[in-house]
C-alpha cells in the first residue's frame, strides 16, 4: 500500500488512531498496543520514503471516566505509563502527538443542581420533579444502565442532607413519561425547594447532550 501511495505521490504526513477511550483494567495493555500501531506506521513511512515525512500522531479517544465517585481513575500518569511500555519511543518528541481528552479532562470539573420543584406519588412510587432531565443529561434518560450519574440531596441552603435514605425517582421537565434521570434512588428524603446534584457533568451532559 505504501508503496502504491508513493508511485502516485501520496504519502501522508498524520497517523491517526482511534481505540474508543477503552483504558480498562484488563484491557490497558491491548489498548496501549493499538496506540504504538500509527507511531510504527509512521515509522514505516519515513524509512519508506527516506526522510522525515509524517510529522504528527492522533492517539485518538481519551479516558474513561470514573462516574461512581470522586476519585479520578485512571489517572493520565498511568496512560502514559502504559504507552511508553508498549512503545518506549511513542512520546520522545519526534512526533507531534494529539489528543483526545475531551471528556477525561471536563467530566469532574462540573455539576448540575437543580431545585426540586414538587414531590408526588405515582403508581407507588416517590418522584421528585426537577429541571434537570433529558434536555441536560439525555445519555442518562435513555440509556441509564450504560450512563448513570451519580445524584446527591441537598437542603434549600446547598447543604447535603443526612436524614433517612428511601427510594424514590428524580425526573426531569420534560413532557414524556421516561424523563427520569435516576430511577428507586436511594437518597435522604427530597422535598419542595430542595437542591439535587447530578455529580461529573462537565462533559457529555449540557456541554453537549
Amino acid at each position: 500500500m505504501l508503496t502504491a501511495g508513493h508511485k502516485a505521490n501520496v504519502i501522508p504526513s498524520h497517523a491517526h488512531a482511534e481505540v474508543d477511550g477503552r483504558f480498562l483494567p484488563g484491557e490497558r495493555h491491548a489498548f496501549a498496543r493499538g496506540l504504538a500501531t500509527p507511531h510504527r506506521l509512521a515509522q514505516e513511512i519515513d524509512a519508506h520514503v527516506g526522510r522525515r515525512q509524517v510529522t504528527s500522531l492522533d492517539l485518538g479517544g481519551g479516558l474513561p471516566v470514573n462516574f461512581s465517585d470522586d476519585t479520578v481513575t485512571p489517572t493520565f500518569r498511568e496512560y502514559v505509563r502504559a504507552l511508553t511500555d508498549a512503545e518506549p519511543a511513542l512520546l520522545d518528541g519526534r512526533y507531534q502527538v494529539v489528543t483526545e481528552f475531551g471528556r477525561s479532562l471536563l467530566a469532574k470539573n462540573g455539576f448540575t443542581a437543580a431545585v426540586v420543584e414538587y414531590v408526588k406519588q405515582s403508581g407507588g412510587r416517590r418522584i421528585a420533579l426537577t429541571h434537570a432531565g433529558a434536555q441536560v443529561a439525555t445519555r442518562t434518560v435513555f440509556m441509564p444502565d450504560a450512563w448513570p450519574v451519580r445524584i446527591t440531596a441537598h437542603g434549600p441552603d446547598g447543604r447535603p442532607k443526612t436524614t433517612a435514605s428511601v427510594p424514590q425517582d428524580v425526573a426531569g421537565p420534560l413532557c414524556f413519561a421516561g424523563d427520569v434521570v435516576a430511577h428507586e434512588r436511594l437518597l435522604p428524603e427530597l422535598a419542595e425547594g430542595d437542591l439535587v446534584v447530578l455529580h461529573d457533568t462537565g462533559a457529555y451532559y449540557f456541554s453537549a447532550p
